[in-house]
């Protein structure tokens, strides 16, 4: 089974239905199966598979960075949320910059990770 099915699969299982309280947005970051397969599966290589077993963590003590508008005018999402962290893998430090869609009903979900390497250069 490739890494990121296998991240997906554990997803599904730990993260889907299941939320986050993040204290600087002062709301719940809820888990669907349509975001954490996003997460995974978009541009997908084993770093970003590995990212899904820390994300809760990561998200619930990130930074918020940022509040836009969906730059795809969709009717339906109200502000796109992005968030900070640093993250280590494989024993190197990368910047994660974590995606949360709200929609206009006020419920607040992850969508999607980048992932850069830290450097200082």
């Amino acid at each position: 089974m490739s890494y990121s099915k296998q991240a997906l699969s554990w997803a599904e299982k730990n993260l889907v239905g299941k939320s986050v309280y993040h204290p600087e947005l002062k709301k719940k970051i809820h888990f669907t199966r349509q975001g954490v397969k996003h997460a995974v599966s978009a541009r997908s290589n084993r770093k970003k598979a590995a990212f899904i077993y820390d994300v809760k963590g990561l998200l619930k003590n990130s930074v918020l960075i940022d509040i836009q508008k969906d730059k795809k005018g969709r009717k339906q999402i109200k502000n796109i949320y992005i968030f900070f962290s640093e993250w280590t893998f494989e024993g190197k430090k990368y910047f994660a910059k974590m995606l949360v869609r709200e929609g206009v009903n006020g419920s607040v979900y992850y969508d999607h990770v980048i992932i850069k390497k830290k450097s200082l250069d």
